[in-house]
C-alpha cells in the first residue's frame, strides 16, 4: 500500500496529455508549462513528481518535497536512495534505486520507503527536488 503527505506542492498549466504520467517525475517548459522528463532531458530541470492525470492545458499539481506515490522504473528495495533514470526511453520519468542511477540517472532525489518488484510498480517514497547546494554567487 502507497500513502503520501505533500510538504511543497507547486501547479501549473500542462504543455501535452499527462494523463498516462501520473506518479512518474516531471519538468518545466522554457513556456512554463509542465511536461514529462526526456532521456535527451538533463537531470536538474526535474520539477517533482505529478499528482494528477491533467490532460493538455489543464492545471497539474506536482510534490516537489514530501511523501509521493512514485512510479519504479525496475527492482527496488525498501530503504534505498532512488534517481530519475536517464538512460532509457523505456522509463522516463521513472525512479530507480541509486545503484541503477549511477549508471544513467541523476543525482538521488528519493527514498523508497516500501520495495518494488518491478518496473512500472507504484510505491511510497520520501522525494526532495530541491537543488542539494546552493549555488555559488
Amino acid at each position: 500500500m502507497a500513502w503520501e503527505q505533500p510538504l511543497f506542492n507547486y501547479s501549473a498549466i500542462t504543455a501535452k496529455d499527462l494523463s498516462s504520467y501520473q506518479h512518474q517525475v516531471v519538468r518545466l517548459t522554457t513556456a512554463d508549462q509542465i511536461t514529462f522528463v526526456s532521456c535527451a532531458a538533463v537531470a536538474n530541470v526535474a520539477l517533482g513528481v505529478l499528482q494528477d492525470k491533467p490532460t493538455s492545458g489543464m492545471d497539474g499539481n506536482v510534490m516537489i518535497l514530501g511523501i509521493s506515490k512514485v512510479k519504479a522504473g525496475g527492482a527496488v528495495s525498501r530503504g534505498q536512495l532512488l534517481g530519475l533514470q536517464l538512460a532509457s526511453t523505456s522509463a522516463p520519468g521513472m525512479l530507480v534505486a541509486a545503484t541503477t542511477a549511477s549508471k544513467g540517472a541523476s543525482r538521488p532525489v528519493g527514498r523508497a520507503l516500501q520495495g518494488a518488484a518491478q518496473a512500472g510498480d507504484i510505491i511510497p517514497a520520501i522525494i526532495n527536488f530541491f537543488p542539494s547546494s546552493a549555488a555559488s554567487s
